[in-house]
């Protein structure tokens, strides 16, 4: 794989949360997204995949840079940003990109204002995540959809695979992969959960899964860059497209915007 990461994973009992340990290092994520093959090859043009195809009315939730939010641009009506960091949101906006500061378990938008909120690489990162899925079907319009990519829970349990801790697949716990390619460094703020603490958000937010895409390198991919076979025993992203169900939106038009 070109200029290829390396990661080493350590256990995080930082105090702060993870959202202000990345607005920390928004200056140091700059420059990686620059040059993330990942992202490039891998991760993005497989999330594509399970985009609907209309997007309507998009919200890119925790846009970061604005990378996923320009590529989200190509295919909306209208797309905004949603971005925690003034560092990062100004970098979406030299974009020439729309984008407000907020976060995600308090989203700044009036009910049913989204036809698709996405969420790329976002939600394994929140402390308030299930708070988070109810904020995203409140602000969807009918049978809107929500699309999100995270770590895969086997990747982000890993370590236990290799029985270098003593805890179990269904605790909750927040690590870090500090990560080094090139000249270049970045400590990645992340939690564990596990799969059916994901599912449980979204049925609890009145959302339905509609396809998951547990995602593996491409014969291409590899062939591109052979080291990406050592990426391909387990799944390290996931992906999954959910729907606001009738039900939820008849429930929901009943409360107050």
């Amino acid at each position: 794989m070109t200029n290829r990461a390396t990661f080493a994973r350590s256990e995080s009992n930082d105090p702060h949360s993870t959202t202000e340990l990345w607005n920390q290092q928004a200056e140091r994520w700059i420059a990686w997204a620059k040059d993330d093959s990942y992202f490039y090859e891998y991760n993005w043009p497989s999330f594509a995949r399970i985009l609907p195809d209309e997007l309507g009315a998009c919200l890119d939730l925790g846009c970061g840079e604005g990378r996923t939010t320009e590529a989200l641009d190509a295919l909306a009506s209208q797309v905004i940003g949603l971005e925690p960091s003034m560092t990062l949101a100004t970098a979406t906006k030299h974009r020439s990109l729309s984008v407000v500061r907020g976060v995600g378990d308090a989203l700044p938008f009036v009910s049913q204002s989204f036809d698709t909120v996405v969420a790329f690489m976002v939600l394994h990162d929140l402390e308030q995540m299930a708070t988070t899925c109810a904020e995203v079907s409140r602000v969807l319009r009918p049978y809107g959809v929500f699309c999100f990519a995270i770590i895969h829970p086997l990747s982000s349990a890993r370590e236990l695979f290799e029985s270098l801790v003593d805890r179990s697949y269904w605790d909750t716990w927040h690590y870090t992969d500090h990560a080094v390619r090139g000249d270049l460094t970045m400590d990645f703020h992340s939690i564990h959960r596990p799969l059916e603490d994901y599912f449980a958000a979204l049925n609890e937010a009145g959302m339905i899964v509609e396809r998951l895409s547990e995602v593996r390198p491409d014969p291409s991919y590899v062939a591109r860059n052979p080291d990406a076979r050592d990426i391909g025993r387990l799944p390290i992203y996931m992906h999954v497209r959910a729907r606001v169900t009738g039900s939820q939106r008849e429930a929901s038009s009943t409360r107050p915007s």
